[in-house]
């Protein structure tokens, strides 16, 4: 079976998950995303919407499917508090790895998933050696909101 077979068949198998969910709103009040852009994209009915356009191809820019994809936290309070019982977590980790079918990984996630991750011991080593170096990249704001910057980012 070739690749773009199975990228459909992948997508007819979600619809039928998608096709749960009655888009009733109910998940708003408990999406921290939302709470945070109130951004209807960010909300799981918003996100639902955008991953039933990109199976029915109406939806030409998989990039910003991925990336409003990627924003949600998969917390799971969506799916705990749906009066339908929608398998929302399943339906983002689906609709995710369509869409990196579809896109393809970036050369530094194919690099971690071909070199350290089959190699514990590399890995280990890397993370033991860069450890002193990550108050660099994140670094404690400490403000109320227990958020933190990326000091090289500003």
């Amino acid at each position: 079976m070739d690749e773009l077979t199975q990228l459909a068949n992948a997508l007819m198998a979600l619809d039928d998950k998608l096709a749960a969910c009655m888009k009733c709103g109910f998940c708003q009040a408990f999406c921290p995303m939302y709470m945070t852009t109130h951004i209807e994209g960010d909300l799981t009915r918003g996100k639902i919407a955008l991953v039933e356009n990109l199976a029915h191809r109406i939806i030409e820019d998989p990039e910003a499917v991925n990336e409003k994809l990627s924003r949600c936290l998969l917390c799971g309070s969506c799916q705990a508090n749906c009066p339908s019982g929608v398998k929302t977590t399943d339906i983002f980790l689906e609709a995710r790895a369509i869409v990196a079918t579809y896109l393809g990984l970036s050369a530094i996630k194919k690099a971690a998933f071909r070199m350290l991750l089959p190699n514990p011991r590399l890995f280990g080593t890397l993370l033991r050696l860069s450890a002193p170096f990550q108050n660099l990249i994140l670094k404690d704001e400490a403000k109320p909101q227990n958020t933190v910057c990326a000091p090289l980012l500003k």
